[in-house]
């Protein structure tokens, strides 16, 4: 079955490539020490609507606002 993963500056911005749904996994490195670590789950579907406005501000500097809905 083919999983669909979402994350990063070309769908949702503040997470990192493909890591908006992980799971936490943890590794023993030594007795009753754990190294964390996040695998990307993915999932059956995705919908993701991203919507950016962008103004002028003073040149050559521009402002934008922007909204990402996964």
């Amino acid at each position: 079955m083919e999983r669909f993963f979402a994350g990063g500056d070309t769908t949702v911005r503040g997470y990192d490539l493909d890591r908006l749904l992980t799971e936490i996994v943890y590794v023993p490195i030594a007795p009753g020490v754990f190294a964390v670590q996040y695998q990307p789950v993915g999932g059956n579907l995705r919908i993701i609507q991203n919507i950016e406005l962008q103004f002028p501000i003073l040149r050559p500097c521009t402002g934008r606002c922007f909204s990402t809905v996964a």
